[in-house]
């Protein structure tokens, strides 16, 4: 026992003890002495410790030597002198030092030479080395000290450490308590709310119920309900953000998003599993050290024989029961604790992340909370601490092949525990959060979403139109005004294409929108205008922006200007082709994106089809909106269909001017009868007026009604009314009306009236729904039939010879 280094401590100890109290036992005092023996027990305790081990693997050696020659090995020669491995073995646990065993080293290699000259060691044939290497796995476990705080908390408090060191590690690791469990508490409280719960499903489809068809957010322009962009991702949309937003994270994880969830959640347990075996295997390993007499550790001596952790390797032999309770109470519990919370939460986490991007940082975060111990220790842990942590050596764990002992998890129980928990997380969760997530794009993109709805004022009922069903709509006239406007910076190139129309407008002057100017800019305007001997004005160039003064009133007056209705719009545009803008270019550019005809007059024959509301408003004069017997426009030409109300104005006007001559004024009596068969202006005025009247659902469904209804007021019997309704609905009406006056195929008008008479009594009007002398929507019979129109001097759309008087 004299080369045990604790020993010789021990002894120099007690004689250094002696000669401070004079030379004797006798003379040290009560402490002294106390204290000796304190140490002379903890050295007793650690060598019968040792033994104790050393025989364990003694035994289990020669348990394995035995086996090796039972299965067929070659004996093991005996010695000359009559001394055999029976003399080797005690030889070698007497002399050499026990590094070989502790780090697994084959035990036969080499032996020291005998002192006695007559007897030797005889080389023997020894076992395959992945034979001794398995034996020694079996018999021995290990665990290294990691540089985190929880390893380190062993060596608090010890001589070696220091108290001040000590003091600094106790704050470090509650700092890491805390820090860790505020992040946990922020995770689970802020971030793991369900995305898709059942009440933001149920509000989703709320939405869908509302707001997605509602014809007050569709697109004007394109005529798309907000479904259908929405479910297209436009991304232009002003409004419907978090649907928008929500639409494209659920179409990117529809396409993978659960597999690559999965493969999150499983790398985090495997993180989670190694951190669990970690303080498992550090608990159980500071368990097989404790012992009664106190906390020992060693450190070897080196060749330079210096002293402390800088001269060689530390080696930690025993802990007592209290530094253990401390190591628990601090060190594992807390671990412990942490990593099932870090489960739980970073699950949850996990699976209610709807973003694939999202996903990957959330993983690398939640990594980045469980090691948060080792970024305190590197930055802040004292470097003696440090020093002690990096020297000291593996604990080893002596393992009796006949006793089971726990000394952490196998690799068979980690994978089991990890594709366990995997499997109840996916059934549990993944698997329905995302099966929810398909629920939310159904609701707001499956079905029909070609769609608007509006709600009658009157009997609030949903009334429902269908929208355009296009995709992607190309760019329209307004975007490309805009563009040509604001003029921004775009260079194609670089994987970025525009379109040729988009190029040639935003250089393109023509392309510009109308200019409102104020009063002042008004004057400067035509201050600049230059007449000429036709009459037309012209400007030497167009109006820049940059030139007009910004005003709020103008800015007010814009906003109101677009949610007035057609009507209002119409009131205060002029009576004159191309005069809305004094750029006559833009207005002429305009017309042809409407007509592809450069000029009002090229476009004269689309003046009396219906959906012609803006060619009538930029030409009024050519569509005839102030002429009063057969207008280009014919039925519509009237302020509902986009004829300026200011021509209505200047026509009567006009009429009441002095210099009109008598004879050229329209006589105040009404159409002759032969002049509804003849004329064809009469005739196309009829033949568009009904086709007009009756494209429309719900004049169909007041004429269907009213005759089906209340037949008994015109005095028709039941297969009349049908006869009428059927007359009216396969456009028979005109033909039978005008060969032969019959108000139902067969039937007379029960008054016996024929023309104007025909046309204006209340009967017809009755039938259709219409009174043909109204002049606030179309153009009226009030031209043709003043007299039954009850006509008098001034009203708009009568001839100026009618008396005046009411």
């Amino acid at each position: 026992h004299l080369r045990c280094p604790l020993l010789l401590d021990a002894m120099a100890a007690v004689s250094f003890g002696w000669q401070a109290a004079g030379g004797g036992p006798a003379a040290a005092g009560d402490r002294t002495a106390a204290a000796l023996e304190r140490r002379l027990q903890q050295v007793e305790q650690l060598l019968l410790w040792e033994g104790q081990e050393r025989q364990a693997a003694l035994r289990a050696l020669e348990a394995r030597l035995a086996r090796l020659e039972a299965a067929g090995g070659a004996p093991v020669a005996r010695a000359v002198g009559g001394r055999g491995l029976q003399a080797a073995g005690p030889a070698r646990r007497a002399g050499g030092s026990d590094s070989g065993e502790e780090e697994g080293e084959e035990w036969d290699t080499e032996e020291e030479e005998d002192k006695d000259d007559t007897c030797c060691l005889v080389p023997v044939e020894r076992p395959r080395a992945s034979e001794v290497t398995a034996s020694a796995a079996s018999l021995r476990d290990s665990y290294a000290f990691e540089e985190s705080l929880w390893d380190a908390s062993v060596f608090a408090f010890m001589d070696s450490l220091g108290t001040c060191p000590s003091f600094s590690l106790l704050g470090l690791m509650v700092l890491n308590l805390v820090t860790q469990s505020f992040f946990i508490y922020v995770v689970s409280v802020y971030m793991c709310d369900d995305t898709m719960s059942s009440d933001f499903l149920e509000s989703l489809l709320k939405f869908r119920a509302s707001v997605a068809h509602s014809v007050t957010y569709a697109d004007m322009m394109s005529g798309a309900s907000l479904a259908r962009q929405v479910c297209s991702e436009d991304d232009k949309l002003p409004w419907a953000g978090l649907q928008l937003g929500l639409i494209g994270d659920i179409s990117q994880s529809r396409r993978g998003g659960i597999y690559l969830c999965t493969l999150a959640v499983l790398c985090w347990l495997l993180t989670l599993i190694g951190e669990l075996d970690s303080a498992v295997r550090f608990g159980t390993t500071m368990a097989y050290l404790v012992r009664r007499r106190g906390t020992v550790m060693m450190a070897d001596a080196t060749e330079g024989g210096g002293e402390g952790p800088e001269a060689g390797e530390l080696r930690l032999r025993a802990l007592s029961g209290r530094r253990f309770a401390f190591v628990v109470a601090l060190g594992v519990v807390p671990r412990l604790c942490i990593v099932l919370l870090l489960a739980k939460v970073g699950i949850r986490f996990l699976v209610v992340t709807r973003s694939m991007s999202d996903l990957l940082l959330n993983a690398l975060a939640l990594a980045f909370i469980i090691e948060v111990d080792e970024m305190l220790f590197a930055a802040f842990a004292p470097q003696r601490l440090k020093a002690i942590v990096r020297t000291v050596a593996p604990v080893q764990v002596v393992v009796d092949p006949k006793r089971w002992r726990f000394v952490g998890l196998s690799t068979a129980a980690k994978v089991t525990l990890v594709f366990t928990t995997l499997g109840l997380v996916f059934y549990l969760s993944i698997d329905p959060f995302y099966a929810r997530m398909n629920q939310a794009y159904d609701i707001l993109c499956s079905g029909e979403k070609d769609f608007v709805f509006a709600v009658n004022g009157a009997t609030r009922l949903v009334e429902i139109v269908p929208s355009l069903r296009a995709e992607q709509v190309d760019w329209i006239p307004q975007e490309l005004s805009v563009l040509n406007m604001a003029q921004p910076k775009i260079k194609s190139g670089n994987g970025f294409q525009l379109p040729q129309v988009v190029i040639d407008a935003m250089h393109t002057s023509a392309e510009r929108g109308v200019v409102l100017l104020d009063v002042v800019d008004m004057r400067k305007r035509f201050s600049q205008a230059q007449v000429g001997a036709d009459g037309t004005t012209t400007f030497k160039r167009p109006v820049e922006l940059r030139e007009l003064t910004p005003s709020i009133k103008q800015i007010s007056k814009l906003s109101l200007e677009q949610t007035k209705s057609l009507q209002e719009n119409i009131e205060v545009l002029p009576c004159g082709d191309l005069s809305i803008s004094t750029d006559v270019a833009v207005m002429q550019r305009r017309l042809e994106h409407l007509t592809g005809a450069s000029s009002c007059a090229g476009a004269r024959s689309l003046c009396r089809q219906q959906n012609m509301t803006s060619l009538r408003a930029i030409c009024p004069v050519t569509c005839g909106c102030r002429t009063l017997i057969a207008p280009k426009a014919s039925f519509f030409a009237g302020p509902r269909f986009g004829c300026p109300t200011r021509c209505d104005r200047d026509a009567i006007a006009e009429m009441l001017s002095p210099q009109l001559q008598l004879s050229q004024a329209l006589p105040c009596e009404d159409s002759a009868l032969s002049r509804f068969a003849e004329d064809p202006a009469l005739r196309e005025y009829f033949r568009i007026g009904l086709n007009a009247i009756l494209s429309d659902a719900r004049t169909l469904s007041v004429i269907y009604t009213t005759v089906t209804a209340e037949w008994q007021v015109l005095g028709l019997s039941p297969n009349q009314s049908a006869q009428a309704i059927r007359s009216v609905l396969e456009g028979d009406f005109l033909k039978n009306v005008l060969s032969q006056w019959d108000l139902v195929p067969g039937l007379p008008h029960p008054r016996g009236l024929k023309g104007c008479e025909f046309w204006t009594s209340w009967e017809v009007g009755f039938i259709l729904g219409v009174d043909f002398c109204q002049v606030s929507h179309f153009r009226s019979l009030r031209p043709y039939c003043p007299a039954s129109c009850r006509c008098r001097r001034g009203d708009w759309q009568c001839p100026t010879s009618c008396p005046s008087g009411s």
